[in-house]
């Protein structure tokens, strides 16, 4: 049977991934890097952040994600649109804990946080949609999940908060 994986180049998120299928019933593999995994076999395909250069590896583009931090209509930031991580400085957060690569890059820009981490997605949700605290989000997850309502949306300008997604799988040749 054809499969493909999306995994994620980031070792936190290759842990939780593996845990995930495991507990599906998969049987997971790790790799250190996607192309390793392609070359190897171990997947046909991966989505992740992460461009190849590679011979033998084909690398299509096909989703950009941005990241937002959502703040309450009368929070201080709310009169912003746009800032970058740097200029979050001191503030309180929830953060769901298994982010990947959007956690170190918070960790590294932002000055000083105080991050809330949630390990649970679903209570992660239900505390998002019912407190007075900013939360990260992307354009991608704000079509899938429910948030808050009057919730201002300020865009995150780090060139690296706003990635594209691509695909990866071996050429015709290999």
């Amino acid at each position: 049977m054809f499969q493909s994986l999306i995994v994620d180049d980031d070792k936190n998120t290759r842990h939780y991934l593996s845990t995930v299928l495991a507990d599906a019933g998969y049987t997971p593999y790790t790799a250190s890097s996607a192309s390793e995994a392609l070359l190897r076999r171990i997947y046909r395909m991966i989505a992740t952040v992460a461009s190849v250069e590679e011979e033998d590896i084909v690398c299509v583009p096909f989703m950009k994600e941005n990241l937002y931090l959502a703040v309450p209509e009368d929070h201080e930031l709310s009169g912003y649109r746009k800032l970058y991580l740097k200029d979050l400085k001191d503030l309180t957060i929830i953060l769901h804990s298994r982010i990947g690569f959007w956690y170190d890059l918070c960790m590294r820009e932002m000055v000083n946080p105080d991050f809330i981490l949630q390990d649970d997605f679903d209570q992660f949700q239900i505390l998002s949609r019912s407190t007075l605290l900013p939360y990260f989000v992307t354009d991608v997850s704000k079509k899938r999940f429910r948030h808050a309502e009057g919730q201002i949306m300020i865009r995150i300008l780090d060139p690296e908060a706003n990635v594209t997604n691509v695909l990866l799988f071996l050429s015709e040749r290999k």
